[in-house]
């Protein structure tokens, strides 16, 4: 019942985005979009305490009907203890109309059981670093996401996640929220399938662009 709570809660908010800031004028909402992220994440384990992860992204904007550009994420973990980890990440794009771009990224996480729910909730705050290369500038953020995934043995398992972004770069403040409802499918031991739609907001700004990501990832676990 709480859970269910939180989620309606979370959907009002995709709806009625909050403004954390003190602003004279409405600001202007830019059409939007829905956009598919479509991937494969490969991961497997070195030892009982480092794993690893590879996925290459393609993605499908204008409603689905044009490609936009691809990307290949890289990352490895670190676990410390069974509710804690750190993550380095990088994710280099490949443009098709503009200079590539880098993005860096380091992670630290807690996983919290809730056994009355049958749930776990992870709590993850991610530095987000763009690299300014060849001419590029991408904002840097601090985004901390909250994520909840059934502790059932169902192989196919509701997931949903709120995240908000605090951007440097003189903005100091939260410009971007996302809410993440998803599925994970086991298909055996060695693969699976997940799907999220990702509902992207910009707030705050004098330009606030709402989109829509849909991902589908094949897991193939090593």
């Amino acid at each position: 019942m709480r859970f269910r709570l939180l989620v309606i809660s979370f959907i009002a908010i995709l709806y009625n985005p909050p403004h954390l800031s003190a602003q004279t004028t409405t600001p202007a909402s830019i059409p939007g979009d829905n956009i598919l992220w479509a991937g494969t994440q490969i991961r497997s384990t070195i030892g009982d305490k480092w794993s690893w992860q590879v996925q290459p992204i393609f993605r499908y904007n204008n409603n689905l009907g044009d490609y936009q550009n691809a990307s290949i994420d890289y990352s490895i973990r670190r676990k410390l203890s069974d509710r804690w980890h750190v993550q380095l990440l990088g994710r280099t794009w490949f443009m098709p109309d503009r200079r590539d771009r880098q993005f860096i990224w380091t992670d630290i996480a807690y996983k919290l059981p809730i056994p009355s729910l049958s749930l776990s909730m992870t709590n993850r705050l991610r530095y987000h670093l763009a690299l300014d290369i060849d001419g590029n500038f991408d904002a840097d953020f601090v985004r901390h996401i909250i994520q909840f995934v059934p502790t059932t043995s169902w192989k196919l398992k509701p997931t949903f996640g709120f995240e908000t972004w605090y951007q440097f770069n003189g903005e100091n403040g939260i410009r971007r929220i996302r809410i993440e409802p998803g599925l994970r499918y086991e298909i055996n031991k060695q693969f699976g399938i997940t799907t999220l739609w990702r509902r992207q907001n910009d707030i705050n700004k004098d330009n606030e662009r709402r989109d829509n990501l849909w991902v589908l990832a094949l897991v193939v676990k090593l």
